[in-house]
């Protein structure tokens, strides 16, 4: 149904489009965050992936319930390479998924605050 709703609105469905409606809040996360990791050509990108894989499992999603998916994908980003060890710019993570590095800074913090840190 979300496809006829697109196609009607917007001619020719694009792929983008078509994403938001089938995929969950979890699945765009894990996605953006893949596609930093591979964007910036972190060195242990392998092991970068594996550790947001993780994380995404500890995260408690009452915390970044109606939080822009890029942000989330951005912290999370931010903390499995300081599982892993690897030096990553905020500001390049923060380019890459077009929002500001304040707002990664902010987000990181208020994940600590409530708890979740990167920590095994």
């Amino acid at each position: 149904m979300a496809r006829r709703l697109v196609r009607a609105r917007y001619g020719r469905a694009t792929p983008l489009l078509l994403s938001i409606f089938k995929h969950g809040l979890k699945e765009r996360v894990k996605a953006y965050a893949t596609y930093v990791v591979g964007r910036l050509n972190l060195p242990n990108a392998y092991a970068i992936a594996h550790a947001v894989d993780e994380l995404l499992g500890r995260l408690d999603w009452r915390r970044v319930q109606g939080r822009n998916p890029r942000v989330v994908a951005g912290v999370l980003v931010e903390m499995a390479c300081g599982v892993v060890g690897t030096y990553v710019d905020r500001g390049d993570v923060a380019r890459v998924l077009g929002i500001s590095k304040y707002t990664l800074r902010d987000n990181i913090r208020i994940l600590k605050r409530a708890g979740f840190s990167g920590d095994p």
